[in-house]
């Protein structure tokens, strides 16, 4: 589950509680799952990183390209 979405859901349920609560998300190691996570981060540093610059086209195509390299593990 993406980053927003899990933490959407997690305070969707938290509405109303008054007792703590740990989420815990097991993620087996080398999977595609652990992949999608550690591209989703290194989107959000560059989103984060990059609030107002443009990149070419050929710069996204050729992150677009390391991530799809990443993540199938090529």
């Amino acid at each position: 589950m993406a980053g927003a979405c899990f933490l959407h859901r997690f305070f969707q349920h938290r509405l109303g509680q008054t007792r703590p609560v740990t989420t815990v998300k097991l993620i087996i190691e080398n999977s595609i799952e652990d992949r999608l996570l550690e591209v989703q981060r290194k989107k959000t540093e560059l989103a984060n990183m990059t609030l107002g610059q443009n990149f070419s086209k050929a710069e996204v195509l050729q992150r677009r390209m390391d991530e799809l390299q990443q993540l199938f593990g090529t």
